[in-house]
């Protein structure tokens, strides 16, 4: 068995990706808070597409598929690296890449990533459509900025909206503006000109908080 946190082999197949593309030519736009807020909440949804695609409807009939354990609990889903691995390349880098991989998928399994019920710990906020954003830093090609982030219960698709409500309801301005936890995202373009979150540190108690 390997633990979620020992993936750093992919941090490695990360940077190679970067390493050996090509250099960006094109002048880059700056980065707004709209900008920053739809990419942080676009990575936040892909990963949990890549979560979801670890449970397809016919898993229960196939439990043996995936063989082992993660952080001791028996499988309960997975999807193969080779599926999950080139559709997180383009969003995520460095030691981001690992730590989200262990966040949402769970632990390296040979060809899969596999989640158990006690690794499924996704961070206790998510950053949402309407979050305050506040940009720290800004370069040619790195760009530092808090985003504030509700209570992961709440959020879905992307929305905070108002616990039990029924057909869900956005929370108001008011509620918005009383989020103080937030998470410090850096996003870096990478010399092939793709932008990527680097690191992502958080307010609050998240199980692969980055040093």
């Amino acid at each position: 068995m390997r633990t979620r946190c020992s993936l750093i082999w992919l941090a490695t197949f990360a940077a190679m990706t970067v390493a050996f593309a090509g250099r960006a030519t094109a002048v880059e736009a700056r980065w707004t808070p709209d900008r920053v807020r739809a990419f942080v909440v676009h990575v936040e949804l892909e990963m949990e597409k890549l979560q979801n695609a670890q449970f397809p409807d016919h898993w229960h009939d196939h439990p043996s598929a995936v063989p082992g354990t993660c952080l001791g609990g028996a499988i309960v889903g997975a999807v193969k690296k080779a599926i999950a691995l080139p559709k997180m390349q383009p969003l995520i880098t460095g030691n981001a890449f690992a730590c989200y991989v262990a966040t949402f998928l769970g632990c390296d399994n040979g060809e899969w990533i596999a989640e158990s019920n006690e690794s499924l710990k996704e961070p206790d906020r998510k950053p949402f459509k309407r979050a305050k954003v506040k940009i720290i830093e800004q370069t040619a090609d790195k760009v530092v900025a808090d985003v504030a982030e509700a209570p992961s219960e709440i959020v879905s698709n992307g929305e905070a909206l108002v616990p039990d409500s029924d057909p869900g309801q956005p929370i108001s301005d008011a509620e918005v503006a009383k989020i103080n936890d937030y998470s410090r995202y850096t996003i870096t373009r990478g010399t092939d000109g793709v932008w990527r979150i680097s690191d992502r540190k958080p307010s609050f108690p998240w199980v692969c908080t980055l040093k």
